[in-house]
């Protein structure tokens, strides 16, 4: 299993004022990523688990993918390897 959460900068943004007689949706902030944190947790043996990885910066949802899509293989060959097992009957 994998925790993750993004943090980002709310910075306001000007705009005009929208007609009333039409429907709209006003724009009043624009959320731009600062950081993110996640951690892998194996719940069926802690050996597996990793340590929280964290980043504060620039690109910080692009950084999350490319170390997470990592992290996911691990994953996928912790689960292989380890806890691929039949089914007993």
């Amino acid at each position: 299993m994998i925790y993750a959460d993004f943090e980002a900068i709310a910075e306001k943004v000007d705009s005009c004022k929208p007609n009333d007689n039409d429907s709209y949706t006003e724009a009043y902030q624009k959320h731009t990523d600062c950081g993110f944190s996640y951690k892998v947790v194996c719940c069926y043996d802690d050996k597996y688990s990793k340590p929280a990885q964290i980043y504060r910066g620039e690109n910080a949802v692009y950084k999350s993918m490319e170390k997470m899509i990592d992290d996911v293989k691990y994953c996928r060959n912790t689960v292989k390897y380890n806890f691929n097992k039949p089914v007993k009957q």
